[in-house]
């Protein structure tokens, strides 16, 4: 059986991440960090004189949290 290439995995690595994101859940990565969707409320993104105020919709946004480990060298 041969070896898939480093795209093909990449690729698949991705795929499964950008699932595990969309419903909700933090993806860890070893000695990295974590990425978790944090979700943010509606807000009003402007009101004009002549009309009423225009809200955003929810979103959840990708955020980074670094692995914190001072033991870890390299």
């Amino acid at each position: 059986m041969a070896r898939p290439s480093p795209k093909v995995v990449l690729e698949s690595f991705c795929a499964v991440v950008q699932e595990e994101l969309a419903e909700g859940n933090d993806v860890t990565l070893p000695y990295l960090g974590t990425l978790k969707v944090e979700h943010a409320s509606s807000t009003v993104q402007d009101a004009n004189a002549s009309d009423s105020p225009v809200w955003s919709p929810p979103q959840g946004r990708i955020t980074f949290v670094p692995h914190d480990d001072s033991s870890f060298n390299s």
